[in-house]
């Protein structure tokens, strides 16, 4: 989550910097923003990655190559997300889920505007994300409140990740 993409980063931004363009786009997760219960080892992948991300784009501020990363919610159809639903787990109503489709078309955007960041998730949860990162001794008791907390205790009492 966190090694691969630094490295692969690394690898291509010199041809980029050759050609005088390009952009690399980072899919982190929602988990890159707030840190949730039973998830500690994937939250601090995916901060680390917004974090590199956003040192990448001001390190390459007057470079002709963008750096931008996505951070989706649930993810249906395949991956972690699937997997879940197949035992009965479900994202918290709040947070919904984002088809790959929405994330792909996301990532294009981010690439076409240069964008630095985007959460693809439901409109709730993005003042969620500001309040958590405003407030984080509130972060848990928002986040238990929402049913995150729940949803992530079933996936560890199913054994799945």
């Amino acid at each position: 989550n966190l090694e691969a993409p630094i490295l692969l980063s690394l690898a291509v931004v010199p041809g980029m910097l050759e050609r005088g363009r390009g952009h690399v786009v980072n899919i982190a997760s929602g988990a890159g923003k707030v840190g949730v219960a039973y998830g500690t080892s994937y939250c601090a992948s995916k901060h680390g990655l917004v974090g590199f991300t956003h040192a990448l784009r001001a390190e390459y501020d007057r470079s002709p190559v963008g750096f931008s990363v996505v951070c989706p919610g649930f993810v249906t159809d395949d991956g972690m997300y699937d997997r879940w639903a197949q035992h009965g787990i479900h994202a918290p109503r709040i947070a919904g889920t984002s088809k790959p489709e929405k994330v792909a078309s996301v990532v294009v955007d981010c690439i076409r505007k240069d964008r630095s960041e985007v959460i693809v998730n439901t409109p709730p949860v993005r003042p969620l994300v500001v309040l958590a990162n405003m407030f984080p001794s509130i972060t848990p008791k928002l986040l238990r409140r929402f049913g995150y907390t729940g949803t992530f205790e079933k996936v560890i009492a199913a054994g799945i990740q």
